[in-house]
């Protein structure tokens, strides 16, 4: 994570703009902390270049429901504009929902809450797809859930968190895992999620989830192009990090993690591909070229290697 002195947001507009010439299809995050910002905002951004996602803003009133009312869970979200979502489940719904900002990925409600999306690559065993699997929530239709129901970043990670774990995370952009940028007027938060495998059931009695969450210093910006950011997480550090109960299970079960071997867990290792799976692996140059180009706008003076490897990057 990045140090900066005040001024990203000069250097916002200018970095947008190149980074719709990197790529036709790829979603790219800036975090930025409030001491990192010129006038102590706290920013998450969101670039999702693709023409297929739906790009009409639209305010979705807050409500009240009486009890016992459903809320219902939808397949397609991020393509309404040209194709009807489909209901593929249900949860409970709460008293009262927040009114927020609606579109293909929805991103701030009437607190403040802001949410960007960028998908990161997950291993094969973690792959689930509809519509074989159980899993049911999108992470576009979590980002709904988080946006109506949480006044801080923080309730928004719980809500995400535990509604991934109880109903399975259903990707939906290919098979890969999600991050979602997570702010509120003080606090920024990177947020990763992978799926539970095509075999979850709801009654298995496991996790249909594994996540973590960590908060983006005040004086630091992040780049998020793509792939796992999350390294190493101190679960006892209350204030920077949250995660699933089962964040280590599913690398333990799978042999990629040890936890007998006197080595940390790395998050960002253990559940991203090294190397293959198109573009989505932590070798991909698609992933390398954006962090190169964004973080030699951000420290002009350093020398930045354009082939150094994707977790060298802060």
């Amino acid at each position: 994570m990045k140090k900066l002195r005040r001024g990203i947001l000069v250097f916002l507009p200018i970095t947008l703009t190149i980074l719709m010439a990197l790529s036709a299809w790829s979603c790219t995050n800036i975090v930025v902390g409030k001491d990192a910002s010129a006038d102590g905002s706290v920013i998450t951004s969101h670039t999702a270049d693709g023409a297929f996602y739906d790009a009409r803003v639209r305010t979705i009133p807050g409500k009240t429901f009486p009890a016992g009312s459903k809320a219902d869970v939808f397949w397609n979200i991020v393509m309404e504009e040209d194709y009807e979502p489909k209901k593929i489940g249900e949860i409970p719904q709460v008293e009262k929902t927040y009114t927020y900002f609606h579109v293909g990925y929805p991103f701030m409600n009437e607190h403040g809450v802001a949410i960007g999306e960028t998908t990161i690559g997950q291993k094969e065993e973690l792959k689930t797809f509809h519509p074989d699997a159980r899993a049911i929530m999108t992470i576009e239709q979590l980002e709904v859930f988080a946006l109506q129901r949480a006044k801080t970043a923080r309730e928004a990670i719980t809500v995400v968190g535990e509604l991934a774990e109880k109903y399975g995370f259903l990707p939906s952009c290919g098979s890969e895992g999600e991050c979602i940028t997570i702010t509120d007027s003080t606090e920024a938060w990177i947020f990763e999620i992978r799926s539970a495998g095509l075999m979850w059931t709801p009654d298995s009695g496991k996790p249909g989830a594994v996540w973590v969450a960590q908060r983006v210093p005040d004086d630091c910006v992040v780049i998020v192009p793509n792939m796992s950011r999350i390294r190493e997480i101190d679960v006892n550090d209350k204030n920077n990090f949250m995660a699933s109960k089962d964040y280590m299970q599913p690398a333990i079960d799978n042999g990629w993690y040890d936890p007998n071997s006197g080595k940390p867990f790395i998050w960002q290792e253990a559940y991203s591909p090294l190397t293959g799976n198109d573009d989505w692996s932590l070798s991909s140059m698609w992933i390398r070229n954006r962090l190169y180009t964004l973080y030699s706008q951000l420290d002009p003076t350093r020398e930045w290697d354009p082939y150094a490897e994707t977790m060298s990057y802060p």
